[in-house]
């Protein structure tokens, strides 16, 4: 019961929005800075979680504790949809719940072991962009984060389009070979971090104000 109480709380919901996408971001960061092979235009980040990588055990581990931060930040969101009422927003939380443990996949699971990193990562994107979109639709409604519900339906909709285009691209071998995905992963990636740090700051600031 205690766990219920402390995940609903605002403020440690907000601390989650705003460190759990840092911390995968920064173990990116580190492990680029610790593979001087790495290419932004001739790999994929995936390439920084391979096990002949030294740097293998951060970029992993940071996608790893990332996951786990923002599956806790998903909670709180179904929580307060549910009693809100919000049956978009309850979908949504829900697509975010399923995007952070495939994030958590994408680390436990390396290039190396495949299919289950290639589904991991599709479908973390996948999720993400639909959790975007419907979380977005549904902050709209809302009066006090309106702003943030239009910054994350256009997250959403940039994310379609950006994997719309890229997957015509692929089919019509018109894209830098299918490896090359370091840059399309990291736009898709902060992209759809940004309504996740603006709504993790709204919550915390809120807390502070009361």
């Amino acid at each position: 019961m205690q766990t219920i109480e402390t995940l609903s709380r605002p403020r440690f919901a907000g601390y989650a929005a705003i460190v759990g996408p840092l911390v995968s971001l920064l173990g990116i960061g580190i492990s680029i800075a610790f593979s001087p092979w790495f290419n932004w235009f001739a790999n994929a980040l995936s390439d920084l979680g391979h096990p002949a990588n030294p740097a293998a055990p951060i970029f992993n581990g940071g996608l790893i504790v990332s996951g786990v931060i923002l599956v806790l930040f998903a909670i709180f969101l179904i929580l307060q949809m549910v009693r809100q009422r919000g049956y978009i927003g309850i979908i949504g939380a829900g697509t975010m719940l399923l995007s952070s443990i495939c994030l958590m996949g994408v680390g436990l699971f390396n290039e190396t072991i495949s299919p289950y990193h290639t589904f991991f990562a599709i479908s973390y994107f996948l999720l993400l962009t639909a959790t975007s979109i419907l979380i977005g639709i549904q902050l709209i409604l809302l009066s006090e984060t309106k702003l943030i519900g239009v910054v994350a339906l256009i997250s959403g909709l940039l994310n379609v389009a950006l994997l719309a285009g890229g997957f015509i691209a692929i089919i019509t071998y018109f894209s830098i070979p299918i490896t090359d995905f370091a840059i399309p992963e990291i736009v898709l990636a902060l992209i759809g971090d940004l309504w996740i740090f603006m709504i993790g700051y709204h919550l915390v600031k809120k807390q502070k104000l009361s």
